[in-house]
């Protein structure tokens, strides 16, 4: 059971994804004549005060913070395998580096 959760929590993460990348969704286009329209087939959340398509304004949003959060993770991991190996090993990283002392 423990070991199936990453691989559901990564399937979910691949299904937003997969959904914000590759639906042709027009998040910006206004249409006042469709204000504050209830959910529909043409918009499963609806729309919002100037006719935008909510499941779309959120699929671009989750498209931006992914991309922001795999940046920050990437910068962030590089920094902390690096940074170790500067200070205590050689320049090139020749030795595995041990985590310091408490």
């Amino acid at each position: 059971m423990r070991r199936r959760a990453p691989a559901v929590a990564l399937g979910a993460l691949a299904a937003v994804l997969l959904v914000a990348a590759l639906l042709p969704l027009d998040a910006v286009g206004n249409d006042l004549a469709n204000r504050f329209a209830p959910p529909s087939p043409a918009h499963p959340l609806g729309t919002d005060h100037l006719g935008r398509d909510v499941f779309a304004r959120l699929a671009a949003g989750t498209r931006l913070s992914v991309g922001f959060t795999v940046v920050a993770v990437a910068v962030c991991a590089s920094s902390t395998c690096w940074w170790p190996c500067r200070r205590s090993c050689s320049p090139w990283c020749s030795r595995p580096c041990s985590p310091p002392a408490p």
